[in-house]
């Protein structure tokens, strides 16, 4: 655990330990000890004054490679402490405890997991509430860390965005009570991408400072979020009913149609720029008041749009608060070329990797955690998912084990087995449904990978019983054959 400096003066302050005269800590600082530039960036910003010198100076620690080597690299003397053998010992054995408890916790977590999850659900309303009982766990874990996070952090805002917020705060407020009544947690359901998109375009529209990242808007809405034609980007902002020629932005360069973009948004009318004023007032709400104060956007995640484009609209109106991502996962936000957002992905922190890729699909979990209709079934599909969250409420609070450790112990197998591996039943129920995006054309979207339930042969054998012996066959000789070429005579 890592405490800010404030943190540790105050706990040496409650010790009756007053033999330091200063100090900071890494957390404050922004680096650490194990590459050797905690040291240089003291000594060169003058952290403590300038009449401390790195040449003068003894560092202390139990760290041969951290506390030692890289110390005396940076000009440092340094001191290696080692602790009494005895206590290294018993160290280790109360250790070995912990860990022996945390085996049988995580061990009894799962047996309640499968006895809950790993039962054969047959019936469509069966593997629905199945689906929300599975992805309840990650969603109470998380919001049980933003209420953490928001008690120990009583000077940052934690602002939850989209359009789930008020669902997620309401979860929050019934099962953490005592978490969720800090007055630093701020719900802004309205929040969401089109809103902040508008908000910015509606800052270059009246602004007369230049100096704003348009390729970044450009770039993300027209090639990475809408992934649609140009039109969709006019109408978007302006309504279906503003006057434009679709032939002449299609043909069209990139460059040019940035430019043309830009200039129109800065040229329309006032009545077309109603929507885009709205979105504006409406994110200027939630401005920190404290220039000082620091802002936290928690969302489900993925590639910190929100963050990316609120982090613009601020600075372009003189804001110069930090602002923070906390997510349950993320990957790397690359359409933003100002500079790399500040985040932290809480239980998946790169969903593009070998380890989170079998059980991430941004479609499924934005369809665990939606709480609109979009389409007539999806009504009943949403009633049954309740069901599911109500149920992961209990065996959420039955878990005896730390939920972080047991979110990846148990829980991630089971995901990685829904997304990756689904049975035939699943795959015929879950399988492809419509999902708007609402920034691209509705499609039919993947939930589940479907082909693994459909082609294994013995599902096939028993669909189509000759063909798939015909084809059994055909594949056996055809492999013979090649053998039989290869081997030498």
């Amino acid at each position: 655990m890592y405490l800010t400096t404030q943190q540790i003066k105050d706990l040496l302050a409650d010790l009756n330990v007053a033999i330091f005269d200063d100090g900071i800590s890494s957390v404050d600082l922004g680096y650490g000890k194990y590459d050797g530039r905690a040291y240089s960036y003291i000594h060169n910003q003058h952290i403590f004054g300038d009449q401390f010198d790195i040449s003068h100076n003894l560092h202390i620690g139990n760290n041969k490679y951290a506390d030692v080597i890289k110390a005396k690299f940076a000009g440092s003397s340094a001191m290696l402490w080692h602790q009494p053998r005895l206590r290294r010992f018993r160290t280790r054995f109360g250790a070995l405890q912990v860990h022996h408890i945390n085996h049988q916790m995580v061990k009894n977590d799962s047996r309640r997991y499968k006895e809950l999850l790993a039962k054969r659900s047959t019936s469509p309303n069966q593997i629905w509430q199945k689906f929300g009982t599975l992805f309840s766990q990650p969603l109470y874990t998380f919001i049980m860390h933003i209420g953490i996070a928001a008690k120990n952090c009583p000077g940052t805002t934690f602002l939850m965005v989209s359009s789930e917020a008020k669902e997620f705060y309401r979860k929050g407020k019934h099962i953490f009570p005592s978490l969720f009544d800090a007055p630093n947690i701020v719900v802004a359901d309205k929040l969401n991408r089109r809103c902040v998109f508008r908000a910015y375009a509606y800052l270059l529209a009246t602004s007369p400072n230049l100096d704003y990242n348009a390729e970044s808007i450009f770039s993300a809405l027209n090639m990475g979020e809408m992934e649609g034609q140009r039109r969709e980007l006019y109408e978007f902002f302006f309504g279906s009913d503003y006057e434009y020629s679709e032939m002449n932005i299609n043909t069209q360069s990139k460059k040019d149609f940035r430019q043309a973009f830009i200039n129109n948004i800065r040229h329309a009318k006032p009545r077309q720029l109603a929507t885009l004023r709205e979105s504006y007032e409406y994110v200027r709400k939630f401005y920190p008041r404290d220039d000082n104060s620091e802002l936290v956007i928690t969302d489900v995640g993925w590639g910190g749009t929100i963050q990316a484009v609120l982090r613009e609209i601020m600075r372009l109106d003189g804001q110069r608060n930090k602002i923070t991502g906390l997510y349950i996962g993320t990957h790397a936000a690359d359409f933003c070329k100002t500079r790399p957002l500040r985040y932290v992905s809480y239980l998946m922190n790169n969903v593009f990797s070998k380890k989170y890729q079998p059980m991430w699909n941004a479609v499924i979990w934005e369809y665990a955690y939606t709480n609109k209709t979009q389409y007539p079934s999806d009504q009943a599909h949403l009633e049954q998912i309740a069901i599911g969250f109500q149920r992961g409420e209990k065996l959420f609070r039955s878990i005896a084990g730390n939920p972080l450790y047991t979110f990846a112990k148990v829980t991630s197998p089971q995901l990685r087995r829904l997304v990756s591996h689904p049975t035939r039943k699943e795959a015929e129920t879950i399988g492809n449904i419509y999902f708007d995006f609402k920034f691209v054309d509705e499609e039919f979207v993947p939930l589940v990978n479907t082909r693994w339930a459909t082609w294994r042969f013995w599902h096939m054998l028993i669909r189509h019983p000759r063909r798939t012996i015909h084809k059994a066959i055909f594949l056996a000789k055809l492999l013979a054959s090649r053998l039989f070429q290869i081997l030498p005579s």
